[in-house]
C-alpha cells in the first residue's frame, strides 16, 4: 500500500562546494548549473560467514564501503575546471584568467553538498563532508553546444559521518 503521493521526489538539487571537513553551513561556493542531476552510488562489500552444519551462510561482516557521486557542470568557468581536475588553488591564477593543469601526488581534498526538495515540500541537504575528484574527465567543446564538465568523486571518511541527509 502506499505512503503518500507527497514522499515521491522531483526537481533539481543545487551544489556547493567547500574546504574538506567544513560544517553544512561553510559549504557555500555554488557550483552553478548542472545537467542530468547528481547521482549518489552506495556500494558495499559483504562477506558472508558459513559453517558446515548449515547450508545458509549463518552471519555477515561488512568489509568496505564505497560512496560516489557524479554530475556534469555546465558553466566552464576556470574555478569549476579547477574542481573537476582535483587541483588546488594555486593552480588558479585569477588576475591573470589563468588555471595551470600541473597535478601532484597530494590529492586534493574539499567538501560537497547538495540542497533540493524534500517530502511534502520541505528543503533536503546532503552533506559530504570531505571528497576527492577521481576518474578519467572528458570534455566535449563542440560547436552549437554547451560544454560539459563530467565529475565524479569519492566520499571519505572525515572527522565526522561520511555523509548526513537531512529534512527540513
Amino acid at each position: 500500500m502506499a505512503n503518500s503521493a507527497g514522499n515521491i521526489l522531483t526537481g533539481p538539487v543545487e551544489l556547493f562546494r567547500g574546504d574538506a571537513n567544513a560544517a553544512a553551513g561553510a559549504i557555500a561556493t555554488s557550483i552553478g548549473y548542472t545537467e542530468d542531476g547528481l547521482q549518489l552510488s552506495y556500494n558495499d562489500t559483504i562477506v558472508n560467514h558459513e559453517v558446515d552444519e548449515s547450508l545458509f551462510s549463518v552471519k555477515s561482516t561488512r568489509t568496505g564501503v564505497e560512496m560516489t557521486l557524479s554530475f556534469q557542470m555546465a558553466e566552464a568557468t576556470l574555478t569549476n575546471l579547477l574542481y573537476a581536475y582535483g587541483l588546488p588553488a594555486e593552480a588558479y591564477d585569477d588576475e591573470e584568467g589563468k588555471l595551470e593543469i600541473n597535478p601532484s601526488f597530494e590529492v586534493e581534498y574539499s567538501s560537497l553538498k547538495a540542497v533540493g526538495k524534500s517530502p511534502n515540500s520541505g528543503t533536503r541537504t546532503y552533506v559530504f563532508p570531505k571528497v576527492a575528484v577521481r576518474g578519467q574527465r572528458q570534455t566535449a567543446i563542440r560547436k552549437g553546444q554547451k560544454v560539459l564538465i563530467p565529475v565524479e568523486v569519492v566520499v571519505y571518511k572525515g572527522t565526522g559521518a561520511p555523509a548526513t541527509f537531512t529534512d527540513s
